[in-house]
């Protein structure tokens, strides 16, 4: 367990289970579209939390996993994917009109 893991585990590990399902009661309250990104080597927030919270998160939502990126190295990892899949999202929430500008 690398220091991130172990300092989320000491500081969070009664809320670690608690708080995902907290959000997502909160989350079918007032839903707001959401992307989540994570990478798969994230050693400061456990990747398995990240999918929870996507999981429980009613819809319009995007899970995007990062190969090879950590907490604070996704949009390097990504490269310029990271941008696209953002873009992508975004648009999907708010289509063009097609008999518009």
């Amino acid at each position: 367990m690398g220091y991130g893991e172990d300092h989320f585990a000491c500081r969070a590990a009664a809320a670690a289970h608690e708080r995902p399902v907290r959000l997502g009661i909160q989350n079918r309250r007032h839903p707001l579209p959401q992307a989540f990104i994570h990478g798969d080597r994230d050693d400061i927030v456990p990747f398995r939390l990240g999918r929870r919270l996507y999981d429980i998160a009613p819809p319009p939502k995007e899970f995007y996993e990062v190969t090879g990126a950590g907490h604070n190295d996704l949009i390097f990892s990504a490269g310029n994917v990271y941008v696209e899949r953002i873009r992508a999202f975004l648009d999907a929430l708010n289509p063009k009109d097609p008999g518009g500008p």
